[in-house]
């Protein structure tokens, strides 16, 4: 074949574009795994070493591929590892743990979508070679993915002898239950083509096929050996000393979720791409990155700290983006890693769905779509615990069924709704809104009907045995973020009927699914009547009833997220200390509806009470800090969260995967907080407040059918669209904005 050119792409010089791991550290490998996995919503790849995949945990995801564990739950499948490269030289294999590393270095570029490795490495023969490699998780065709690098032999003539590995033996025990979840390993030589395998999930029979080929100018002697559980095409080849011999690998994914025919379909697209130049596919990719930058990056003048870490959070929340699959959605962890096994939480609808909303609304739609697919379970379930309507258990995967815990979180329903009408609102999509989203709405508010109770002392409804988002508290009544959000949630399923109503739509879904006009009274008697905690002394919300008897107890700063979970979080529940946003990620999600002096006085008597445990805290007590305007205290937040996956010292927090929900409400406490942006009857609103540090702001946002380019220094706000008009809230102004920019006078100040 053609020489492979390693200079088709080369590295983003711009220092806030990239990541770098200098020197390898074994013990930090699941961690850069982690961080330096490459995704594009079908799939993703975590970071393992070329040359040595199964030192740390390697693993392929691919969206959907569930299996069965043996509690009946299910948990993401971690897919043969593709990555494998064997290498001789003269008889000595490269193995990076042996003989002298004189240089290491790995880049994730993320302006690009591609990870870098250079490595300079002497063997037991006093051989000194160079490795250069490069790699992705096609774009623009997310059914590929391509390895590509040079050999240098510096101070040598060498014999090389390379084998590239389909791998299924290096993960079979690499699922989060630590169980193979796979069986019927099957292996083919392609010939000319290159090398197969398939396998399928033990109980949910998904039947996985991969395809790989690999070449390299002036190879001779090529071989397929196919071991257990592994195939690996060979080839040889000669170098003279310092002379580059360079090779690539292509390989192509495809499940049994995508057709009745995996293999045949992996070979079909691995035979196209064979063919055509790899700086041809290469360059494809790069474009479909540069494409998804133009509306989902956020510039932030003044601070290069901040602005690379907010770039890690975009990267990874853009490289989960599938609007192709709405049988999908986005796992606590991404296509990252096995962590909480892959499977999806309350977290997406409120963390990490805005994101998408604004940036990729096709993403938006097929992530709620999701849930309407399992609408018929969560109805299940509801009759299971003996009410109507619709409840969507704590997690989900290719199942809305699922168990409920007493005292446990129930608001999942309650967050998907929130979501439904945030996507709803942006995007001004009625199609959707009258076919799907108004009966998701409908159906889990109508799950609230019997669970709340009406409290005869108070004269008011109630909810009693419950948890909010924050874990430590379980089993207590009238969470106040519960009971908001339900309130909020029976309210908007009175407009949603209204809204039916008017397209003619309503009698077809009442009839359908069973409802009177008195239960669309009752809601609104439900929602006008919900009791909310609030204490007109301290002037803001108490989480729960008798929430503020407890005990105080002090938080040692000093530990570790992970150090504070399991036995140290459970002493905590007979005290006030939460261990994530509760109240504060009611007055987020409201703040239209509390005053800002009410929202000021929760954020700092649950701030210094709040040990912040979980990933989804720190970023929404920013955006309330900003939305209040303690910008001090907000950007400290924002900091603290942007470096919740890289920070030095926090390695084992992240060796599982990244913290989706987290990244996702960076880019909240940015937009919505710093950003200032919110719904206001319908329209856009935009106040911007910049933290001390910063220049400039600068971001785009998708609103009904147009983008919104929103630019603000210290001194000024400008606007525009990128074709037509839209009506945006300025300074308690309604707006109107075009293509060209405009300008007003800044609330950017602190």
């Amino acid at each position: 074949g053609k020489e492979v050119d390693m200079a088709i792409v080369r590295e983003t010089r711009e220092r806030d574009w990239v990541f770098v791991e200098q020197g390898l550290n074994p013990k930090h490998m699941p961690h850069y795994e982690s961080v330096f996995a490459l995704a594009n919503g079908y799939a993703g790849v975590r970071a393992s070493l070329e040359t040595n995949p199964a030192m740390a945990d390697p693993g392929m995801y691919v969206a959907g591929v569930f299996d069965q564990v043996e509690d009946g739950t299910y948990e993401i499948v971690n897919l043969p590892c593709w990555l494998g490269l064997q290498i001789n030289v003269n008889g000595f294999d490269v193995d990076l743990r042996k003989g002298d590393l004189l240089e290491y270095r790995r880049v994730l570029d993320m302006k690009q979508g591609i990870l870098f490795t250079r490595a300079v490495w002497r063997d037991a023969g006093k051989q000194t070679t160079r490795l250069e490699f490069a790699r992705l998780m096609h774009e623009a065709d997310p059914h590929v993915a391509l390895l590509w690098g040079a050999i240098t032999p510096l101070d040598y003539d060498a014999n090389l002898r390379i084998g590239a590995s389909l791998d299924a033996w290096a993960v079979k025990y690499g699922s989060s239950s630590g169980q193979s979840r796979f069986h019927q390993v099957r292996v083919s030589d392609l010939g000319e083509l290159g090398t197969a395998m398939e396998v399928t999930t033990r109980r949910s029979g998904i039947r996985v096929a991969l395809a790989a080929n690999l070449r390299m100018a002036g190879a001779t002697n090529r071989s397929a050996r196919a071991d257990e559980d592994r195939i690996t095409e060979a080839v040889s080849v000669t170098a003279k000393r310092n002379r580059s011999v360079c090779f690539e690998k292509r390989v192509v994914v495809f499940t049994s979720r995508d057709g009745a025919a995996p293999d045949a379909a992996a070979q079909g697209r691995l035979r196209d791409i064979a063919s055509r130049p790899l700086a041809g596919l290469v360059r494809e990719h790069t474009r479909a990155w540069a494409r998804i930058w133009d509306v989902a990056d956020i510039r932030i003048e003044g601070d290069g700290m901040a602005q690379k870490a907010l770039r890690f959070s975009l990267f990874h929340m853009a490289a989960l983006a599938n609007p192709a699959d709405d049988g999908v959605s986005l796992g606590a962890k991404g296509l990252h890693g096995n962590g909480y096994r892959g499977l999806v939480f309350w977290d997406t609808e409120i963390y990490m769905l805005p994101f998408y909303v604004h940036t990729d609304p096709a993403a938006a739609r097929a992530l709620l779509m999701y849930r309407y697919r399992f609408l018929d379970d969560a109805r299940a379930n509801a009759r299971e615990l003996g009410r109507r309507g619709a409840f969507y258990p704590w997690n989900s995967s290719i199942t809305g069924r699922g168990v409920h815990w007493k005292g446990w979180q129930e608001h999942v329903g309650s967050d998907v709704a929130y979501g439904v009408d945030w996507y709803v609102q942006a995007t001004g999509d009625r199609e959707f809104f009258l076919r799907y989203g108004a009966e998701l709405i409908i159906e889990t508010a109508r799950y609230w009907q019997d669970r709340v109770e009406l409290d005869a002392d108070k004269g008011r409804y109630v909810i009693r045995g419950i948890m909010g988002p924050d874990e430590i508290h379980g089993g207590i009544d009238n969470n106040t973020f519960t009971n908001q959000l339900v309130k909020w949630h029976l309210r908007r399923a009175c407009r949603a009927v209204e809204e039916l109503r008017q397209a003619g739509a309503w009698d077809q879904m009442r009839e359908r699914v069973g409802l009177a006009e008195a239960d669309v009274a009752k809601w609104g008697e439900i929602s006008d009547g919900m009791y909310l905690n609030f204490n007109p002394s301290l002037n803001f919300h108490e989480q729960f009833d008798g929430y503020l008897k407890r005990k105080e107890r002090a938080i040692d700063r000093s530990l570790s997220r992970m150090q504070y979970t399991g036995p140290v979080q459970h002493s905590f529940r007979p005290t006030k200390v939460a261990q994530q946003a509760d109240t504060v990620l009611m007055y987020y999600m409201f703040a239209e509806e509390f005053a800002e002096d009410v929202r000021r006085a929760g954020y700092r008597y649950y701030e210094p009470r709040c040990s912040h445990t979980s990933s989804l805290s720190r970023c929404i007590y920013a955006a309330v800090a900003a939305q209040t305007g303690m910008m001090p205290e907000a950007y400290r937040q924002f900091i603290l969260s942007l470096e919740n996956d890289i920070a030095a010292g926090a390695e084992m927090e992240s060796e599982s995967g990244i913290h989706a929900a987290c990244l996702g409400g960076n880019w909240i406490a940015a937009v919505a907080g710093f950003g200032g942006v919110w719904f206001r009857d319908g329209r856009l609103a935009v106040r911007p407040r910049l933290p001390r540090k910063w220049k400039r702001l600068a971001f785009a946002l998708r609103w009904r059918g147009k983008t919104v380019m929103v630019d603000c220094t210290r001194a000024r706000l400008r606007l525009r669209t990128t074709g037509g008009t839209t009506a945006v809230w300025v300074d308690g102004q309604e707006r109107r904005i075009g293509p060209r920019w405009q300008t007003f006078g800044a609330g950017c100040a602190e």
